[in-house]
């Protein structure tokens, strides 16, 4: 191999290439393939893989047409992996049937994957290497997966109902006396104490870095057929789609039996690429909102992957055609105007997690900042809003009575236009409630604890005086405490809730609110906050308190806002906008977007409704 390898212009749009592997005996033989051309609605009968490119650099050579090319060497052990040891391979490749040096054919061919994955007859994941144990892991995979599909399996995050075909509003779950009985034989696997061993080398597979990766994502919810291979080994990927509910529900009935999971373990993605799986089944294609929610902490090396990543799964999107050679706003604002095109709300606003202070100084400030949610653990604040598991939690623009749906000015697409009621501006800030909790041991959560307790108590000292709490004719201690869980069911403290989805307390869970004003009944809250705040329970739920302020406002209202609240801040009810919102005046025209508020007493249209009457109060917003 002297002469370096040259790629060859493809005939025009609708071309794919794809390599030919030659056969090989032994393993260690080098990579020899040619490239072929191809229209993509030939019918070709090739494979695709789905891989990490490493930070490796480029430098195992392998032969293409006789040609030298350098290749990372993650690629070279898949390409070793998947070769044949007696017949030729055809299998499209990203780094190598892309010439990933010419811009305007990569930009070409991102808008082809899509079809590239869903017409191979096989898509091959390649999670690494084998390591010490990964096979004695793949092993409890498979026989695993034996005994627990013949049993029905509820799916953790599941958006989409696979007997009806329509969306779902709300997660399901599993009772723990349904998934004791479910999955007794799995159960049965873990009284052998080398089986618990193996169970924690099927937990690290999920640890590696392909589990996390923006591309990865597409790749694996397209293809028809989906293979995990690690090193030798290989099992289909539902397996690990099975293996991650079980995860998520040992730990939540305190049944898990393996080593401590924490937030390197893969399974919020794995919940995903099943869900998504089903919409591509049931429906066909993957609404943007959804498919921004299911690669929001995953891996970009280019930030704009983060929308362009998601064209595969979009399909065509006339609303959307973003260009790597745009800066990074501009596809990010494009992707947030399609969005509201095609939600014609403001459910979007959820997504906004980050810490405001590092967001890009170049976004408006209602486009979230996908950037900073490039890796695991990349949220500062819970959503209230809930915009994909119950967007009906709460309802405080009564929106079966919305007459204005937002649009974004032609300007730059950086002006959001809303229509809503300024009801209040905040005169009163609590300090700030602890973020995550950075070590997982007593000591540290025990710390966490004693600073969320104080915080409750500053709280408490900045509530109004009176005994009744006007907005809701309540007594004020009970409104107090309604608002620090933003009414919400705290796990075991009340009867009825549910682990996989949030629900809205009821008269019984009302009536046991004052034992929370007891030592024990605090202490049992915050044990249970605490369980959340910790590196490997984030994942599994982000409490909606963690870093956020208690506040009050001019004329009594209490609430719960992000930490970067300022006294002087408008509390708004916006059309189509499921909770309250904070926003800031700029000047006399325009406003900037704060944040998502829980504000006791409105977030079930009870201020629309009183003002239905009077719509000279409601005014247009433009927020920058």
């Amino acid at each position: 191999m002297e002469d370096v390898y040259h790629y060859q212009s493809l005939p025009t749009t609708g071309w794919i290439r794809l390599m030919v592997i030659d056969s090989a005996a032994n393993i260690h033989v080098p990579i020899s393939c040619t490239l072929k051309d191809h229209a993509t609605n030939d019918d070709l009968g090739y494979e695709a893989l789905s891989y990490t490119w490493g930070d490796e650099p480029a430098d195992i050579p392998i032969s293409i047409g006789g040609n030298r090319f350098l290749c990372r060497k993650n690629l070279v052990g898949a390409l070793r992996a998947l070769r044949h040891s007696d017949k030729q391979l055809l299998l499209w490749v990203d780094a190598i049937c892309i010439n990933q040096a010419d811009k305007a054919e990569r930009n070409n061919q991102v808008l082809q994957m899509r079809e590239v994955y869903r017409r191979a007859e096989r898509v091959n994941v390649w999670l690494g290497e084998a390591s010490a144990g990964s096979d004695r892991g793949m092993e409890l995979l498979a026989d695993f997966s034996k005994r627990v599909r013949s049993h029905s399996v509820v799916k953790v995050g599941s958006t989409w109902d696979n007997v009806s075909g329509r969306l779902l509003e709300a997660t399901p779950t599993l009772s723990e006396d349904e998934f004791s009985v479910g999955h007794e034989p799995v159960f049965a696997m873990f009284d052998n104490p080398q089986h618990v061993k193996d169970l924690d080398e099927a937990v690290n597979l999920l640890r590696r870095s392909w589990w996390t990766r923006m591309w990865t994502l597409q790749e694996s919810v397209l293809g028809r057929r989906v293979d995990v291979y690690c090193g030798s080994k290989t099992v289909p990927l539902a397996y690990f789609f099975d293996f991650s509910y079980f995860i998520f529900y040992s730990i939540n009935f305190q049944r898990w039996k393996g080593s401590h999971i924490d937030a390197t373990v893969a399974l919020r993605e794995v919940w995903r690429m099943s869900d998504l799986r089903d919409h591509i089944k049931g429906q066909g294609r993957i609404g943007l909102l959804l498919a921004l929610d299911s690669t929001w902490n995953r891996i970009a090396s280019d930030p704009k992957d983060k929308v362009i990543g998601l064209l595969g799964l979009l399909g065509y999107h006339n609303d959307m055609e973003p260009d790597y050679a745009w800066s990074v706003d501009k596809v990010y604002r494009a992707a947030f105007r399609a969005l509201i095109i095609e939600t014609r709300d403001l459910v979007f606003l959820g997504l906004i997690s980050e810490e405001q202070s590092l967001r890009n100084s170049l976004l408006p400030s209602w486009v979230p900042d996908l950037e900073l949610h490039t890796k695991p653990g990349g949220d500062y604040i819970s959503s209230l809003s809930k915009p994909i598991f119950n967007p009906r939690l709460y309802n405080a623009c009564n929106h079966d009575g919305i007459n204005f749906w937002p649009f974004i000015l032609n300007n730059n697409d950086s002006v959001l236009v809303v229509h809503g009621r300024l009801i209040d501006t905040i005169t009163t800030l609590g300090t700030k409630a602890p973020g995550r909790i950075l070590t997982d041991d007593e000591e540290g959560i025990n710390t966490w604890i004693a600073s969320m307790q104080m915080t409750l108590a500053q709280w408490h000292l900045i509530m109004p005086q009176e005994t009744v709490y006007l907005p809701t004719d309540e007594p004020s201690s009970r409104a107090y405490w309604r608002c620090v869980m933003v009414d919400l069911k705290q796990g075991p403290l009340h009867q009825g809730y549910d682990s996989g989805k949030p629900t809205r307390l009821d008269n019984s869970d009302l009536r046991t609110l004052p034992e929370l004003s007891t030592e024990g009944g605090k202490r049992r809250l915050l044990s249970y906050w605490a369980g959340f705040c910790r590196r490997g329970s984030q994942q599994l739920r982000l409490i909606e308190q963690l870093n956020r302020r208690f506040f009050v406002t001019k004329t009594g209202y209490i609430g719960l806002g992000p930490e970067w609240l300022h006294p002087g801040d408008a509390i708004c009810i916006l059309e189509t906008g499921r909770v309250a919102y904070a926003l800031r005046q700029v000047n006399n025209n325009y406003w900037a977007y704060v944040g998502e508020c829980y504000v006791h007493g409105v977030m079930d249209g009870e201020v629309v409704r009183q003002a239905e009457q009077d719509k000279h109060m409601y005014q247009t917003f433009y927020i920058q």
